[in-house]
């Protein structure tokens, strides 16, 4: 009798939990009920409510949300996976989420044991093949790295996966004369990869090696062989028009991106498929300054959508209003006083006053609209929630999906997730690029931007903004920004962005003057790492 009203309770415990996850999204007390419901059930409770423990455990910890202190961490997380593996979930993604639960405890062994369970069920599991890579490759066991990762690459289209290709690309040799029109290089026990991957595997390699301009060319031809491989008389699929009009947009040939969008257009068929098509046409669009397609293609961006009161309420603040967005790059001009003058201030990455009080000569002191990349909120994440404790801040944007909806632990701050800038062929660009696509998608009446210099500079980020140091030839290499000065660019050549003297200069650069720069500031970077 008594076990089975523990076992009723603890059905109790879960029903709360759900009602709290699911309707409110109040995850800290959602995880109470469910380790209540776990206490007095263990595993006799229903595999389902197994897996929501496991999984708001993680969003607690991974974010830092109150409550997160004195829970056991990670390892308690892996005890949570494991419940739900040994209850009969046959799903890789369990494995990946337990080893991904044991690299955050630094158990490689452990991890790497996870990973090969994602992949006894799922041998073709492209996510698995790569993290098993990236825990070999700590482990020391560099060929077996290189194996997994290249049977990642086996699997699905990658493009947009930069962040593999730099981590396979440091586990090969020197990279020896391009041969991604012939064939993928040796990749002796792994067997080798496809065309696609063995250009990019070659221009990280370049980009390490400070060899800038030889890595644009390299990736000018596969652009341009993305390209010819249109072929308009065989069928091809959606994302492989996507990339192709990417392609085109960094060859900087708008009649050709143009004419692909329109094909575009009639290929897609899901919202999701709409909303990529919307963006992409909106970011096309504004570099050429044809406001009637910009008017289309940001309509159509938002029928792909849900509509989202909350996206709606962002436009209600930003249409029609002066934008100041300040980057964090470090500035000798004193320009806070004009910054602080205008409408709305956005920053990126907003983790406190302290930083940006210690510049407010240069950058100002204000910020209305944080924009947050993951990686900085992951790594600051305590920082984050207790920097936006008592702000003034009205808006949060994120790339995040979870951390868009955390405006219930962020002093009840609004938050949204960001629409992206579509054009960065085999990269992702910088955070900048898809903060002007952003903003201009609500339509402001003025967006300047302030202390942004592709890490020209010699100190890449002011005081207190960023901990640790920036290699920029690693940032280069994932973030493209060539492929960023291109986007910018065309929205200041058509008046949709105004800049500070630092970026007007840098602006009014041709494309090889900006790769002249780009090579001075690598080999700046080599002599002083030597």
């Amino acid at each position: 009798m008594i076990v089975q009203m523990k076992y009723l309770l603890s059905l109790g415990y879960s029903i709360l939990g759900l009602l709290e996850e699911r309707l409110f999204d109040l995850w800290v007390d959602a995880r109470t009920h469910y380790r209540r419901a776990h206490a007095l059930a263990g595993n006799r409770l229903p595999l389902f409510i197994l897996e929501r423990l496991a999984v708001v455990s993680t969003i607690v910890e991974e974010y830092a949300l109150p409550g997160a202190e004195g829970t056991g961490g990670w390892k308690a997380i892996a005890d949570r996976c494991n419940d739900v593996l040994a209850a009969g979930k046959v799903s890789t993604a369990w494995d990946i989420r337990l080893g991904d639960a044991y690299v955050a405890c630094n158990d490689w062994s452990a991890a790497a044991d996870a990973y090969r369970g994602a992949l006894a069920k799922d041998a073709c599991c492209s996510v698995a093949q790569y993290k098993l890579g990236s825990v070999l490759s700590r482990l020391g066991e560099g060929g077996a790295a290189i194996c997994a990762y290249s049977r990642a690459f086996a699997g699905d289209r990658l493009g947009e996966k930069i962040d593999w290709y730099a981590d396979l690309a440091q586990c090969l040799p020197a990279p020896g004369p391009p041969n991604y029109t012939s064939g993928a290089p040796d990749m002796g026990e792994a067997g080798g990869v496809r065309q696609e991957v063995a250009w990019r595997l070659d221009f990280c390699r370049l980009m390490r090696a400070g060899s800038v301009r030889e890595a644009y060319s390299m990736k000018r031809k596969a652009a341009e062989a993305v390209l010819h491989s249109l072929d308009g008389s065989s069928p091809q699929g959606f994302n492989v028009v996507v990339e192709a009009a990417q392609a085109a947009v960094w060859l900087r040939r708008v009649d050709c991106s143009i004419e692909i969008l329109h094909r575009l257009e009639t290929m897609a068929r899901t919202d999701e498929q709409r909303r990529i098509v919307g963006c992409l046409g909106l970011s096309v669009n504004l570099q050429v300054g044809e406001l009637g397609a910009i008017a289309k293609f940001r309509g159509l961006a938002s029928a792909g959508l849900r509509q989202d009161p909350v996206d709606r309420e962002y436009r209600n603040l930003v249409k029609g209003k002066r934008i100041a967005v300040v980057c964090p790059g470090r500035s000798e001009a004193r320009q806070g006083q004009e910054i602080d003058s205008f409408e709305l201030v956005v920053r990126t990455n907003f983790h406190g006053r302290e930083a940006i009080d210690g510049n407010a000569a240069h950058g100002g002191s204000r910020c209305d609209i944080s924009y947050y990349n993951r990686q900085h909120f992951r790594s600051k994440a305590r920082q984050v929630r207790e920097g936006l404790s008592g702000s003034r801040l009205r808006f949060l944007v994120a790339r995040d999906h979870y951390f868009s909806r955390m405006s219930t632990y962020m002093s009840g701050i609004p938050a949204r997730k960001r629409w992206g800038c579509g054009l960065i062929f085999g990269g992702r660009g910088f955070a900048l690029a898809h903060i002007a696509n952003d903003l201009l998608a609500f339509e402001p009446s003025e967006t300047k931007i302030f202390c942004a210099d592709f890490f020209l500079g010699s100190d890449p980020h002011y005081r207190g903004y960023f901990d640790d140091a920036i290699d920029v030839r690693e940032a280069y290499l994932l973030h493209d920004p060539l492929a960023t000065f291109g986007f910018l660019e065309g929205l200041w050549r058509n008046g949709y962005i105004s800049a500070d003297p630092a970026l007007d200069r840098i602006l009014r650069l041709d494309e090889d003057e900006f790769i002249d720069e780009l090579e001075r500031r690598c080999l700046a970077q080599e002599r002083k790492s030597s």
